[in-house]
């Protein structure tokens, strides 16, 4: 019988089994870790005459690359305080930046940036990182767009003439030299208000400056046509404050975005007055599309769903104001102003306004999603990383690794001899692994990254000749070869699980606290701790075990 005879020199069938099952797991590991690679070998190779949308689907699934080594766009944006500290007063500033942290990081992931860094800055800024980004100009104008959007219903008729009416006498008086009637404003407001306000546009007709520049009212659009020559006066009159004091107080005069060939061949646009209540805001907004208008089928529309709250709003507010225009309203302007025919039940609404251009329509839809900034941002600091910077980096980062690979492991041939290959051998499935962990999931590799992939480099080596240097010195204590190995994996294991442990707490804390470029050498550095423990601990373990099978030789190249 076999029982209770010593297991040295011989390869039972349960350590045979063991050594199966290992051996199966790093086959898988190292197919899985080809295959991950594949769609960043490709791209390697070049793209010429790819198809676009294969040339995506590929980078998808490709290593992705931080700012320093995809190019892309650096952002500094200054958030306006006065208006971050009005916007709730039931959250402190630092929550309300926080929301517009959060907005804009919806608008960039819907925008299709991969792995953006989005973090605060003191208490009124905030860094913006977009790697590998397209297109600049889409990007800044939808990350600076405050895109709030209200529904407010818009002044007809009579109203509208008696405030254009009221508009007008102000204005003449101005022009005149005189102070304009009592009942619309009063004499000493109008003195004091005269010496800080801008001269008034040259070329007004005196006894209707203001409507001649207006077009007639349009019931069809529910507002005035205003040629785009004379808008500028139109809006340096609306600018002073003795017109805005004869407005009416719970309405106001806003553009509308679209524009129209006038009467004169120049293009014109459409004023409206607008009730200041909002009737339904954007915040009731649950989902936003883009679909076709089928009115005109060449242009698209935006389709816009409400939450249940919002739709029962939108109901009672249509319900109430059939015959009526509808403003909708996005950052200020008038959209579009449909006519409501009945009350629209179901929670749904588009928005109309000629789209046709599809990224204009889904850029809305996008904002419309992602919710209205809290507060007006501005650029204050803007730097753009070419791609060519990119790839001298990476061409520079690949070249460190090789040469730095490539001392390692004649160092450790020489040293360690057969050993030494089977620790290169490992070295090698640990980058691979280390490098297909990083495209599978999405982590973003930096050029600190880079450095940390040396430093993985450095720690694999270590693991191994914390076991190689047991190994000899079992061999010297007369241990037989299968002996030496077995004890200087058992006895090494221990000091390398602890080294790599407290170095993966400091990886994960670094990612944990650390900005863009720390985050980018933690995750590198965590991932390759776990690699390169399962190449020394699991792979040359199993080479080994494999070569020895029932053998006993008597010497080891080590």
């Amino acid at each position: 019988s076999d029982r209770g005879r010593p297991t040295h020199g011989r390869f039972d069938p349960l350590m045979k089994r063991n050594l199966q099952i290992k051996l199966g797991i790093i086959v898988v590991a190292t197919l899985w870790a080809l295959w991950s690679l594949w769609p960043t070998i490709q791209l390697l190779q070049g793209t010429e005459g790819m198809d676009p949308d294969e040339v995506a689907k590929l980078e998808d699934r490709s290593i992705r690359r931080g700012l320093d080594l995809a190019g892309g766009m650096y952002l500094i944006l200054e958030v306006d305080e006065e208006q971050l500290a009005a916007s709730d007063m039931d959250i402190s500033e630092s929550e309300a930046l926080d929301r517009v942290i959060t907005v804009m990081r919806n608008r960039i992931d819907e925008f299709g940036v991969s792995e953006p860094d989005i973090r605060k800055e003191g208490t009124s800024r905030i860094l913006v990182q977009l790697p590998g980004l397209q297109d600049p100009e889409r990007a800044k104008a939808l990350i600076g767009r405050t895109a709030r959007l209200t529904f407010r219903m818009v002044r007809e008729g009579q109203d509208v003439s008696a405030a254009v009416q009221r508009v007008d006498r102000v204005v003449a008086s101005l022009i005149a030299g005189t102070a304009p009637d009592d009942s619309l404003m009063a004499v000493d407001s109008l003195a004091t208000d005269l010496g800080d306000e801008q001269p008034l546009p040259d070329g007004l007709y005196p006894q209707a400056p203001f409507s001649s520049l207006l077009g007639p009212y349009l019931d069809t659009y529910a507002g005035m046509p205003v040629s785009l020559v004379q808008r500028p006066k139109v809006e340096a009159i609306l600018s002073r404050r003795e017109v805005q004091r004869v407005l009416p107080r719970d309405s106001g005069f806003r553009w509308g975005t679209e524009e129209y060939d006038g009467n004169d061949g120049n293009k014109a646009t459409i004023l409206y007055l607008v009730e200041n209540a909002v009737s339904v805001s954007g915040n009731e907004i649950s989902r936003a599309s883009v679909t076709p208008d089928p009115d005109n089928p060449p242009l698209l529309m935006v389709s816009l769903e409400f939450t249940r709250r919002g739709g029962l709003r939108f109901a009672n507010v249509t319900g109430a104001n059939v015959g009526r225009h509808l403003g909708i309203i996005l950052d200020g302007k008038v959209h579009s102003a449909p006519n409501i025919r009945s009350k629209i039940s179901g929670g749904r609404a588009t928005i109309s306004g000629g789209f046709n251009v599809d990224a204009e329509a889904r850029d809305l839809a996008l904002l419309l999603r992602a919710g209205a900034l809290p507060a007006d941002v501005r650029i204050e600091e803007e730097r753009t990383v070419g791609p060519s910077l990119g790839a001298d980096s990476i061409q520079e980062g690949l070249n460190s690794v090789l040469i730095g690979g490539v001392c390692v492991i004649i160092f450790i041939v020489i040293y360690y001899r057969v050993a030494g290959l089977l620790a290169t051998a490992g070295l090698i499935l640990t980058l691979l692994l280390l490098m297909a962990v990083l495209a599978q999931f999405g982590l973003v590799l930096t050029l600190p990254g880079i450095a940390g992939i040396i430093l993985t480099v450095g720690m694999a080596v270590d693991a191994n000749v914390l076991i190689f240097e047991r190994i000899r010195e079992e061999l010297r204590g007369g241990k037989t070869v299968r002996a030496a190995i077995d004890a200087g994996y058992s006895q090494a294991t221990r000091t390398i699980v602890d080294a790599n442990v407290t170095t993966f707490i400091a990886a994960v804390v670094l990612f944990y606290f650390g900005t863009g470029p720390i985050k980018g050498f933690a995750v590198t550095l965590a991932v390759g701790i776990a690699t390169s423990m399962f190449s020394a601990l699991v792979f040359t373990r199993s080479i080994y075990e494999l070569w020895l099978g029932n053998r006993q030789p008597e010497r080891l190249s080590i």
